[in-house]
C-alpha cells in the first residue's frame, strides 16, 4: 500500500486559538503568541521536529559526501540538533515556569478575594440589617469599581435595583431643576417595571423595591399621556428584552407632542 502524504496546513488554514497569558488571538502554527510572547507547546514542538526532520535528511545526504566534507557536515548538524533541542527544552521549562505562576497568582487571587469578601460582605450586611440603603449601595458601588465580585453578594440583585432607583431619581432632580431630558426621565422610570423580571428577589426585598419606586411610576402615569395598551406594550419589551431603546422613547414622545 502507498504510503498516505501528510497535508501540512498553510499558517492561513491553522485554526485560530487564545493565548493562555494575554488572551490575545493568533494562529496555532506559530510557536509564541505575537502579542507577549509566550510559548504555545503544540506549535513549539511542530518547529522542533521539522527541524528534526531536516536533520536527518541531512544525515542521509552525508552518505554521498567524500569522508572529509562529510565530517565537517556531520559537526554542523550535530550543533543544529543540540541548539534546536536546547532551545525546545529552555522553551519547555519557560512554559512550565509562567504557568505554575498563573496558578499562584490564581490561588492568591481567590485567597484574596475570600477575604475580603468576609470583610466586605459583612459591611454590606451591616447597612442592610441597619435600613441604610444609601450607605448599602455605597459599599456596593466601592466594591464593583475595585474589581471585587459582587455579584456573589446575596442581596445584590436589591443592589442592582437600587442604582437604577438612584439613576431615575437623577433624571427626574435634572428635569425639576434643569432643561433635563424627558426622553431619558420616561426611559428611566418606564424600566423601573423591570422589577417584575426579578425572580430572585426575597419577599422582604421585593416589598421594599416596590415602596421605592412607587413615587416614580406616579410621576411617570401624571407627566406622560399613556393609555393601557401603551404601556403593557412597553412592559412586554421590558418583559422580553430587559431594556428599552432611548431613541424609540424619544420617537414615542415626539408623536405625543410633548418635547422630548
Amino acid at each position: 500500500m502507498e504510503p498516505v502524504e501528510k497535508k501540512h496546513l498553510s499558517e492561513s488554514e491553522k485554526p485560530i486559538v487564545h493565548c493562555r497569558s494575554c488572551g490575545a488571538e493568533f494562529s496555532s502554527a506559530l510557536p509564541n503568541c505575537p502579542y507577549c510572547g509566550t510559548m504555545y507547546l503544540p506549535a513549539a514542538e511542530e518547529a522542533y521536529m521539522n527541524r528534526l526532520e531536516g536533520v536527518r535528511s541531512d544525515l542521509e545526504e552525508l552518505s554521498n559526501l567524500p569522508a572529509a566534507e562529510s565530517r565537517k557536515h556531520f559537526s554542523r548538524l550535530t550543533k543544529r540538533l543540540l541548539i534546536a533541542a536546547a532551545a525546545l527544552i529552555i522553551a519547555v521549562l519557560a512554559w512550565q515556569i509562567l504557568r505554575i505562576r498563573s496558578e499562584h497568582r490564581d490561588a492568591a487571587s481567590e485567597k484574596a478575594e475570600t477575604l475580603w469578601q468576609r470583610e466586605g460582605f459583612a459591611q454590606m450586611d451591616e447597612a442592610w440589617n441597619s435600613g441604610d440603603y444609601d450607605a448599602l449601595l455605597t459599599l456596593y458601588l466601592e466594591a464593583s469599581d475595585a474589581g471585587h465580585s459582587v455579584y456573589a453578594y446575596k442581596h445584590a440583585d436589591f443592589c442592582r435595583y437600587l442604582l437604577q432607583l438612584k439613576d431615575t431619581e437623577n433624571a427626574l432632580q435634572d428635569v425639576k431643576t434643569t432643561e433635563g431630558s424627558l426622553s431619558w426621565l420616561f426611559l428611566n422610570e418606564l424600566e423601573l417595571y423591570t422589577l417584575e423580571n426579578l425572580r430572585t428577589l426575597t419577599p422582604e426585598e421585593r416589598a421594599i423595591l416596590e415602596e421605592s419606586r412607587r413615587p416614580y411610576l406616579e410621576d411617570l402615569q401624571q407627566r406622560f399621556p399613556l393609555s393601557e395598551e401603551e404601556l403593557q406594550s412597553f412592559r412586554n419589551k421590558l418583559q422580553k428584552d430587559g431594556w428599552l431603546s432611548y431613541d424609540e422613547c424619544r420617537r414615542f414622545l415626539e408623536e405625543k407632542g410633548i418635547q422630548p
